[in-house]
């Protein structure tokens, strides 16, 4: 009987990993989606969005959620400086790369992109709240959260994601220049590693702040 199970245990991942798909999204919206967002809507548990090299703008390219889905969005040639969402926010036009707030887990990955210029309250590059996602190998460059946590990245409430191997230059807060984990709930925390930080400003904790 147990060996019975184990067949089938074995024979279900197997199954799930064969069914799992790769998409490819390009900044001119002639990939197999036309927009981030519109592939994440679309992709099922497991699945893996390719970014190709250029510069993504606009609606459905930024403010970008997963859905609470674990599936993987990763540029195609593991280049994060030739991968960019370019936000292209300002005070007055408050826009950020990605907000994780539907209780995505370490399943949902982002790897090896650039988030610019973004500008937002509670993270300007990205929000994560009651979730904990996966964030490897990104770059933060020039993203801003005027008067408030978290340039680069706001951690909030019951949320403690992965962030590890990502560098986080010229972001901007009121607290936490690159990284605020604030209003956390007890034995929520994330995990930051072998991060690096470069020319962050903030009023209090110019590169992180618990």
């Amino acid at each position: 009987m147990q060996r019975s199970v184990f067949s089938c245990l074995v024979a279900a991942l197997l199954t799930a990993a064969a069914s799992a798909e790769t998409y490819v999204v390009n900044p001119q919206g002639t990939g197999d989606f036309p927009t981030i967002q519109a592939a994440l809507d679309s992709v099922v548990t497991g699945d893996v969005i390719e970014l190709t090299n250029g510069v993504f703008r606009g609606d459905g390219n930024r403010d970008v959620s997963f859905r609470g889905k674990s599936v993987t969005v990763r540029s195609q040639s593991g280049d994060p400086e030739a991968c960019m969402i370019s936000c292209e926010a300002s005070p007055t036009d408050r826009h950020r790369g990605f907000v994780f707030e539907s209780q995505e887990t370490r399943g949902a990955v982002l790897e090896d992109v650039t988030i610019r210029d973004g500008c937002e309250y509670w993270g300007g590059g990205i929000a994560c709240e009651w979730s904990s996602p996966t964030i490897r190998g990104c770059v933060f460059r020039s993203n801003e959260s005027p008067g408030s946590e978290g340039g680069g990245i706001c951690i909030l409430d019951e949320a403690a994601p992965l962030v590890e191997d990502c560098i986080f230059v010229e972001n901007s807060a009121y607290h936490g220049g690159a990284v605020s984990s604030c209003w956390a709930y007890s034995g929520y925390a994330p995990d930051i590693v072998r991060c690096t930080f470069l020319f962050n400003t903030a009023d209090e904790g110019g590169a992180v702040r618990y």
